[in-house]
């Protein structure tokens, strides 16, 4: 939390909420078709990757120690 201006602390906590509640209903609606088909196997992976892809972002672009996520202005 220290990362973060104590400004900027909403925004950004919020925009990364956002993404993890948008990513399941868009895997949803792109796995459907795949379902639809009777193709379980690719159908998994697919929804799978896209509920893990905002953690992941998270997890791979974090700051280096000290470093703040947003500058100050």
């Amino acid at each position: 939390m220290a990362r973060i201006p104590a400004e900027w602390r909403g925004r950004g906590f919020a925009w990364p909420r956002t993404l993890m509640h948008a990513t399941p209903p868009l895997g949803v609606a792109l796995v459907t078709p795949l379902l639809d088909a009777g193709r379980l196997v690719p159908a998994a992976p697919a929804m799978s990757g896209l509920a893990l892809a905002p953690a992941s972002w998270l997890l791979l672009h974090r700051p280096a120690a000290g470093e703040q996520l947003i500058a100050r202005r």
